[in-house]
C-alpha cells in the first residue's frame, strides 16, 4: 500500500472518486494554481478538454456560475484547461505535456487488471504511481504543462473604429468585440471562442 503523503484537500477528493491518479493530481493541482493566481475562484469561469479525471478535480474546485460548473468544448480546441476571470478580462491557457503524466503505456495496460497482477507488478506500478503523483503535486509546473496569460479586454463601442465588424472573421454585429493582447476580435476569433457567449462579459 503506498505511504505517499498528499494534500488532505486531495486526499479526500480521490476517497470520493476512488482512486488517486496523476490526472486527477493534475487537475487538483492546475485549479490550486489559478485559485492563488485570481485570489480565489469565485469569479472565474473553467473549460476543460481530456482526462476525465482532471475535468472531475476541475470540477470539486470550481465556483462560478455555480458549484462544479466546468465547460466542455464540442469542437477541437489547442489548449486542455481555460480559466477565464471575467472581471479583469484575464485567461489562463493550459496546454499539457502528456507524457509527464500519465503512466507508461506497460502500466496502462495493466490497470484493468490489477487483482491478478504478480506482487512484482504491483509494486512497480505502486513505485511509478506514487513518482508521477508527487512530481505533480511538488514540482515546478512548467514540468508538466505550459501556462499562457493572455488578456481579452472587452472593447466599448467608442473604443474602436470599426465596432461593427470583427476584423479578422469580418463577421458584421458581433456581441462584443475585444481586445485580446493588443489584437481586436470578435469573441469567436479569441481564445474564449463562444464558450461563454451569454456571459456579460461578451456584452457591449
Amino acid at each position: 500500500m503506498s505511504m505517499m503523503l498528499v494534500p488532505l484537500e486531495l486526499s479526500a477528493l480521490a476517497a470520493r472518486c476512488g482512486w488517486l491518479s496523476p490526472e486527477l493530481a493534475v487537475g487538483w493541482r492546475l485549479a490550486r494554481q489559478a485559485m492563488d493566481f485570481f485570489d480565489g475562484l469565485d469569479q472565474v469561469r473553467i473549460a476543460a478538454t481530456g482526462y476525465a479525471d482532471t475535468i472531475n478535480a476541475l470540477r470539486a474546485l470550481a465556483r462560478y456560475p455555480k458549484q462544479g460548473d466546468v465547460i466542455i468544448p464540442s469542437r477541437p480546441v489547442p489548449w486542455d484547461i481555460l480559466f477565464f476571470h471575467r472581471i479583469t478580462g484575464t485567461v489562463l491557457k493550459v496546454v499539457l505535456i502528456r507524457k509527464h503524466i500519465t503512466l507508461p503505456q506497460e502500466l496502462l495496460c495493466i490497470v484493468d487488471d490489477l487483482p491478478h497482477c504478480s506482487p512484482e507488478s504491483l509494486c512497480r506500478y505502486q513505485e511509478i504511481l506514487d513518482a508521477l503523483v508527487h512530481g505533480i503535486i511538488r514540482d515546478d509546473l512548467e514540468r508538466f504543462c505550459h501556462i499562457t496569460e493572455i488578456r481579452c479586454r472587452v472593447l466599448s463601442p467608442a473604443a474602436v473604429q470599426t465596432p461593427h465588424s470583427c476584423p479578422w472573421c469580418q463577421s458584421h454585429n458581433p456581441p462584443a468585440l475585444f481586445d485580446q493582447d493588443g489584437r481586436i476580435c470578435c469573441p469567436a476569433c479569441s481564445v474564449l471562442g463562444l464558450l461563454w457567449q451569454t456571459d456579460q462579459a461578451f456584452q457591449r
